[in-house]
């Protein structure tokens, strides 16, 4: 048996039966299924399509708040930035950066006699 001679015909056949016209109302009918079957797919491409722009706004947000947050982030290092390039004050104790007015009091509220580094007057 040649089973290209079988499938040949029995397409042969099908083309001869589709082209035959039905009746009218096995037409109608069969318009009326594939307009429902259409708008059943159209309902759901709809649905589809609402739930595609409601993940598209969501992202959107997400996309601006990163934003917003990196641009924060860049902020922060360029003023880390510019602190690490500024000269830095000598580390020490901050009674050394006081002036001799203020170390003399500061000792003074401590109880403590001043070091010597120099005679300061005392506020009595």
């Amino acid at each position: 048996m040649d089973y290209d001679e079988l499938a040949a015909a029995l397409l042969a056949r099908v083309t001869r039966i589709l082209a035959v016209p039905a009746d009218a109302s096995d037409s109608g009918s069969w318009a009326r299924r594939r307009l429902d079957q259409l708008e059943t797919r159209n309902t759901a491409l709809q649905r589809d399509v609402a739930r595609a722009k409601a993940d598209l706004e969501a992202a959107v947000i997400e996309r601006d708040a990163l934003r917003s947050q990196l641009e924060a982030a860049q902020h922060n290092l360029s003023l880390l930035t510019a602190r690490l390039s500024e000269p830095r004050h000598p580390q020490g104790r901050a009674a050394e950066r006081l002036g001799t007015d203020e170390q003399t009091l500061l000792y003074q509220l401590r109880g403590r006699n001043r070091p010597s580094t120099s005679t300061p007057e005392r506020v009595n």
